[in-house]
Protein backbone atom coordinates (compact mmCIF):
# COMPACT_ATOMS: atom_id res chain seq x y z
CA UNK A 1 0.00 0.00 0.00
CA UNK A 2 3.06 2.37 0.67
CA UNK A 3 4.49 2.16 -2.42
CA UNK A 4 1.31 2.58 -4.14
CA UNK A 5 0.76 5.65 -2.49
CA UNK A 6 4.62 6.22 -3.16
CA UNK A 7 3.89 5.85 -6.86
CA UNK A 8 0.90 7.80 -6.73
CA UNK A 9 2.36 10.94 -5.33
CA UNK A 10 5.50 10.39 -7.78
CA UNK A 11 3.29 11.01 -10.64
CA UNK A 12 1.05 13.63 -9.47
CA UNK A 13 3.86 15.60 -8.71
CA UNK A 14 5.47 14.56 -12.49
CA UNK A 15 1.94 15.81 -14.16
CA UNK A 16 2.32 19.08 -11.99
CA UNK A 17 5.17 20.06 -13.00
CA UNK A 18 4.36 18.97 -16.81
CA UNK A 19 1.18 21.03 -16.58
CA UNK A 20 3.18 24.10 -14.65
CA UNK A 21 5.98 23.70 -17.61
CA UNK A 22 3.08 23.46 -20.40
CA UNK A 23 1.32 26.58 -18.65
CA UNK A 24 4.15 28.69 -18.59
CA UNK A 25 4.88 28.63 -21.95
CA UNK A 26 1.42 29.00 -23.56
CA UNK A 27 1.62 32.27 -21.17
CA UNK A 28 4.01 34.15 -21.64
CA UNK A 29 3.15 37.76 -22.37
CA UNK A 30 6.00 38.94 -25.14
CA UNK A 31 4.72 42.14 -27.39
CA UNK A 32 5.36 40.69 -30.17
CA UNK A 33 4.29 42.71 -34.05
CA UNK A 34 6.19 40.20 -36.09
CA UNK A 35 4.00 38.02 -38.24
CA UNK A 36 6.31 35.00 -36.72
CA UNK A 37 9.57 34.23 -34.09
CA UNK A 38 11.05 31.81 -32.65
CA UNK A 39 13.17 31.89 -29.45
CA UNK A 40 15.42 28.27 -29.10
CA UNK A 41 18.72 27.35 -26.84
CA UNK A 42 21.37 27.06 -29.52
CA UNK A 43 23.62 24.16 -27.45
CA UNK A 44 20.17 21.79 -26.56
CA UNK A 45 17.85 22.82 -29.81
CA UNK A 46 15.29 23.29 -27.76
CA UNK A 47 12.50 25.75 -28.09
CA UNK A 48 12.08 28.49 -25.83
CA UNK A 49 9.44 30.48 -27.03
CA UNK A 50 7.56 31.14 -30.62
CA UNK A 51 4.72 32.05 -32.45
CA UNK A 52 3.55 30.90 -35.63
CA UNK A 53 7.48 29.28 -36.26
CA UNK A 54 5.50 26.96 -39.17
CA UNK A 55 4.11 29.91 -41.37
CA UNK A 56 6.08 29.85 -44.72
CA UNK A 57 7.18 33.77 -45.06
CA UNK A 58 9.48 35.75 -47.18
CA UNK A 59 13.12 35.63 -44.87
CA UNK A 60 14.47 38.70 -47.60
CA UNK A 61 18.52 38.85 -46.60
CA UNK A 62 18.57 36.69 -44.27
CA UNK A 63 18.79 33.93 -46.86
CA UNK A 64 22.55 35.53 -47.18
CA UNK A 65 23.33 32.65 -44.18
CA UNK A 66 23.00 29.74 -46.86
CA UNK A 67 24.76 31.28 -49.19
CA UNK A 68 27.53 32.39 -46.99
CA UNK A 69 27.35 28.26 -45.67
CA UNK A 70 28.03 27.50 -49.12
CA UNK A 71 30.46 30.01 -50.10
CA UNK A 72 32.46 28.53 -46.58
CA UNK A 73 32.21 25.17 -47.18
CA UNK A 74 32.71 25.11 -50.84
CA UNK A 75 34.57 28.07 -51.93
CA UNK A 76 38.53 28.67 -52.52
CA UNK A 77 39.65 31.58 -50.09
CA UNK A 78 43.28 31.19 -51.94
CA UNK A 79 42.21 33.32 -55.50
CA UNK A 80 39.73 36.03 -56.31
CA UNK A 81 36.50 35.64 -57.54
CA UNK A 82 35.57 37.57 -60.88
CA UNK A 83 32.43 39.40 -61.19
CA UNK A 84 30.24 39.32 -64.19
CA UNK A 85 28.30 41.90 -65.61
CA UNK A 86 25.12 39.25 -64.77
CA UNK A 87 25.88 39.19 -61.04
CA UNK A 88 26.22 42.98 -60.47
CA UNK A 89 23.41 44.09 -62.33
CA UNK A 90 21.24 41.44 -61.04
CA UNK A 91 20.18 42.70 -57.66
CA UNK A 92 16.47 43.62 -57.79
CA UNK A 93 15.02 46.99 -57.35
CA UNK A 94 16.81 49.41 -55.19
CA UNK A 95 19.11 45.94 -53.87
CA UNK A 96 21.48 46.86 -51.20
CA UNK A 97 25.11 46.65 -53.31
CA UNK A 98 28.82 47.67 -52.24
CA UNK A 99 28.93 48.90 -55.77
CA UNK A 100 31.23 45.64 -57.28
CA UNK A 101 32.14 46.69 -60.95
CA UNK A 102 31.81 43.60 -63.73
CA UNK A 103 35.51 42.32 -63.98
CA UNK A 104 36.26 43.27 -60.29
CA UNK A 105 38.24 40.61 -58.93
CA UNK A 106 37.34 40.26 -55.04
CA UNK A 107 38.70 37.35 -52.72
CA UNK A 108 35.76 35.38 -50.82
CA UNK A 109 37.15 36.20 -47.61
CA UNK A 110 35.84 39.30 -49.12
CA UNK A 111 32.97 39.03 -50.29
CA UNK A 112 31.28 36.97 -47.12
CA UNK A 113 32.34 40.39 -45.28
CA UNK A 114 30.44 42.13 -47.97
CA UNK A 115 27.91 39.81 -47.99
CA UNK A 116 26.67 39.42 -44.02
CA UNK A 117 27.82 42.72 -42.87
CA UNK A 118 26.48 45.51 -45.42
CA UNK A 119 24.42 42.65 -46.62
CA UNK A 120 25.41 43.69 -50.52
CA UNK A 121 23.10 41.53 -53.11
CA UNK A 122 26.20 41.68 -55.72
CA UNK A 123 28.13 40.28 -53.58
CA UNK A 124 25.82 37.39 -53.22
CA UNK A 125 25.56 37.15 -56.82
CA UNK A 126 29.10 37.03 -57.20
CA UNK A 127 29.80 34.15 -54.70
CA UNK A 128 27.26 32.35 -56.61
CA UNK A 129 28.17 32.02 -59.89
CA UNK A 130 31.81 31.33 -58.63
CA UNK A 131 30.63 28.18 -56.49
CA UNK A 132 28.39 27.20 -58.74
CA UNK A 133 29.10 28.37 -62.19
CA UNK A 134 25.47 29.79 -62.10
CA UNK A 135 23.05 31.95 -59.59
CA UNK A 136 20.67 28.91 -60.77
CA UNK A 137 23.53 26.19 -60.08
CA UNK A 138 24.01 27.45 -56.68
CA UNK A 139 19.79 28.03 -55.90
CA UNK A 140 19.61 24.20 -56.04
CA UNK A 141 22.83 24.17 -54.01
CA UNK A 142 21.08 25.83 -51.20
CA UNK A 143 17.94 23.87 -51.35
CA UNK A 144 19.63 20.85 -50.83
CA UNK A 145 21.91 21.77 -47.96
CA UNK A 146 18.26 23.30 -46.52
CA UNK A 147 16.92 19.34 -46.81
CA UNK A 148 20.50 18.00 -45.61
CA UNK A 149 20.37 19.84 -42.61
CA UNK A 150 16.89 19.78 -41.38
CA UNK A 151 15.07 22.99 -43.25
CA UNK A 152 11.92 21.13 -44.62
CA UNK A 153 9.88 23.87 -45.27
CA UNK A 154 12.49 26.33 -47.31
CA UNK A 155 12.32 27.19 -51.05
CA UNK A 156 15.12 29.04 -52.14
CA UNK A 157 14.93 31.07 -55.08
CA UNK A 158 18.29 33.38 -55.56
CA UNK A 159 21.03 33.97 -52.91
CA UNK A 160 19.89 37.52 -52.27
CA UNK A 161 16.71 37.05 -50.83
CA UNK A 162 14.58 38.59 -53.57
CA UNK A 163 10.61 37.95 -53.74
CA UNK A 164 7.62 39.13 -55.06
CA UNK A 165 8.82 42.60 -55.89
CA UNK A 166 11.47 41.02 -58.01
CA UNK A 167 9.69 38.17 -59.79
CA UNK A 168 10.52 35.49 -57.05
CA UNK A 169 7.26 34.96 -54.91
CA UNK A 170 8.16 31.41 -53.98
CA UNK A 171 11.42 32.48 -51.73
CA UNK A 172 10.24 31.61 -48.40
CA UNK A 173 11.29 29.75 -45.38
CA UNK A 174 9.71 29.70 -42.05
CA UNK A 175 10.75 30.72 -38.52
CA UNK A 176 12.13 27.03 -37.26
CA UNK A 177 14.02 26.69 -40.53
CA UNK A 178 15.61 29.76 -40.19
CA UNK A 179 16.97 29.01 -36.92
CA UNK A 180 18.00 25.38 -37.87
CA UNK A 181 19.69 26.86 -40.71
CA UNK A 182 21.49 29.47 -38.30
CA UNK A 183 22.25 26.97 -35.77
CA UNK A 184 24.42 25.29 -38.41
CA UNK A 185 26.42 28.12 -39.40
CA UNK A 186 27.34 29.31 -36.14
CA UNK A 187 28.66 26.03 -35.43
CA UNK A 188 31.27 26.69 -38.39
CA UNK A 189 34.25 29.07 -36.90
CA UNK A 190 34.77 31.01 -39.87
CA UNK A 191 30.95 32.30 -40.24
CA UNK A 192 31.19 33.46 -36.23
CA UNK A 193 33.96 35.44 -37.25
CA UNK A 194 32.58 36.99 -39.81
CA UNK A 195 28.78 38.08 -38.09
CA UNK A 196 30.76 39.11 -34.88
CA UNK A 197 32.27 41.80 -36.32
CA UNK A 198 30.46 45.63 -36.58
CA UNK A 199 33.08 46.70 -39.20
CA UNK A 200 35.36 45.64 -41.89
CA UNK A 201 37.94 47.40 -44.56
CA UNK A 202 37.89 45.33 -48.04
CA UNK A 203 41.19 45.86 -49.07
CA UNK A 204 41.47 47.50 -52.93
CA UNK A 205 40.88 45.55 -56.01
CA UNK A 206 41.93 45.80 -59.67
CA UNK A 207 38.68 48.00 -60.00
CA UNK A 208 38.71 50.31 -56.86
CA UNK A 209 40.09 51.68 -53.80
CA UNK A 210 39.90 50.11 -49.90
CA UNK A 211 36.26 49.91 -49.28
CA UNK A 212 34.93 50.30 -45.48
CA UNK A 213 31.75 48.65 -44.56
CA UNK A 214 29.73 48.49 -41.64
CA UNK A 215 26.46 45.80 -40.71
CA UNK A 216 23.27 46.38 -40.41
CA UNK A 217 22.61 44.34 -37.06
CA UNK A 218 21.88 47.81 -35.27
CA UNK A 219 22.60 45.28 -31.95
CA UNK A 220 26.30 46.65 -32.74
CA UNK A 221 25.46 50.31 -33.18
CA UNK A 222 22.64 52.07 -31.19
CA UNK A 223 20.52 49.64 -30.00
CA UNK A 224 20.55 49.62 -25.94
CA UNK A 225 20.62 45.91 -24.43
CA UNK A 226 22.24 44.63 -20.73
CA UNK A 227 25.23 43.74 -22.05
CA UNK A 228 26.31 42.41 -18.12
CA UNK A 229 23.36 39.75 -19.13
CA UNK A 230 24.42 38.24 -22.73
CA UNK A 231 26.42 39.69 -25.55
CA UNK A 232 24.83 39.76 -28.99
CA UNK A 233 27.44 37.85 -31.80
CA UNK A 234 25.16 37.88 -34.63
CA UNK A 235 23.44 36.75 -37.37
CA UNK A 236 21.64 38.78 -40.38
CA UNK A 237 18.99 41.50 -41.05
CA UNK A 238 16.61 41.75 -44.02
CA UNK A 239 13.99 44.03 -45.21
CA UNK A 240 11.86 44.11 -48.54
CA UNK A 241 8.42 45.19 -49.52
CA UNK A 242 6.89 41.92 -49.21
CA UNK A 243 9.02 40.43 -46.12
CA UNK A 244 8.93 43.89 -44.17
CA UNK A 245 11.79 43.55 -41.95
CA UNK A 246 13.38 40.27 -40.63
CA UNK A 247 16.16 39.52 -38.46
CA UNK A 248 17.84 36.23 -37.01
CA UNK A 249 20.23 37.30 -34.39
CA UNK A 250 22.47 35.13 -31.54
CA UNK A 251 23.64 36.01 -27.92
CA UNK A 252 25.84 34.41 -25.52
CA UNK A 253 26.29 34.61 -21.80
CA UNK A 254 29.01 34.83 -19.72
CA UNK A 255 28.25 30.73 -18.47
CA UNK A 256 27.99 29.59 -22.27
CA UNK A 257 24.83 29.33 -22.76
CA UNK A 258 23.62 30.75 -26.43
CA UNK A 259 19.98 31.73 -27.56
CA UNK A 260 18.89 31.98 -31.07
CA UNK A 261 16.15 34.26 -32.52
CA UNK A 262 14.53 34.67 -35.65
CA UNK A 263 11.31 37.11 -36.36
CA UNK A 264 9.63 37.47 -39.30
CA UNK A 265 7.84 39.82 -41.07
CA UNK A 266 7.84 42.93 -38.44
CA UNK A 267 6.46 46.60 -40.14
CA UNK A 268 8.50 48.90 -37.73
CA UNK A 269 12.62 48.15 -37.93
CA UNK A 270 13.32 49.67 -34.52
CA UNK A 271 10.35 47.65 -32.88
CA UNK A 272 11.68 44.40 -34.45
CA UNK A 273 15.16 45.27 -32.36
CA UNK A 274 13.50 45.70 -29.45
CA UNK A 275 11.23 42.84 -29.67
CA UNK A 276 14.44 40.42 -30.20
CA UNK A 277 15.93 42.47 -27.20
CA UNK A 278 12.86 41.82 -25.26
CA UNK A 279 12.67 37.66 -26.35
CA UNK A 280 16.58 37.53 -25.30
CA UNK A 281 15.71 38.86 -22.17
CA UNK A 282 12.97 36.53 -21.37
CA UNK A 283 15.48 33.60 -22.79
CA UNK A 284 18.22 34.48 -20.38
CA UNK A 285 16.56 35.06 -17.52
CA UNK A 286 12.60 33.92 -17.23
CA UNK A 287 12.62 30.64 -18.92
CA UNK A 288 11.40 27.85 -17.85
CA UNK A 289 13.67 25.70 -20.24
CA UNK A 290 17.38 24.88 -18.66
CA UNK A 291 20.11 26.68 -20.76
CA UNK A 292 23.01 23.82 -21.61
CA UNK A 293 26.18 25.96 -21.03
CA UNK A 294 28.43 24.40 -23.37
CA UNK A 295 29.58 25.51 -27.17
CA UNK A 296 27.87 23.30 -29.71
CA UNK A 297 29.10 21.66 -32.94
CA UNK A 298 26.40 20.21 -35.35
CA UNK A 299 28.98 18.82 -37.58
CA UNK A 300 30.76 16.98 -34.81
CA UNK A 301 27.82 15.77 -33.67
CA UNK A 302 26.17 14.16 -36.59
CA UNK A 303 29.87 12.44 -37.56
CA UNK A 304 29.91 10.73 -34.21
CA UNK A 305 26.61 9.15 -34.80
CA UNK A 306 26.90 8.43 -38.53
Amino acid sequence: MLKFRSSVIILYIVFTLTSFYSYAQQNVNIASNSAAYILIDANSDKVILEKNADTKLHPASVSKIMTAILAIELGDFSKPCTASSFAVKSIGLGGSNVGIQPGEQIYLNDLLHMLMLASANDAANVIAENIAGSINGFVNLMNKKAREIGAKNTNFSNPIGLDVEDGFPDNKTTARDLACITRYAMSNAKFREIVLKSEYVAPATNKREAKHIKTTNRFFRDIDYNKHLYTVNGVKTGNTKAALNTGVFSARNNEGAELICVVLKNPDRTNMFEEVRGLFDYGFTQNTVELQKSFYDIRFRWSRVQ
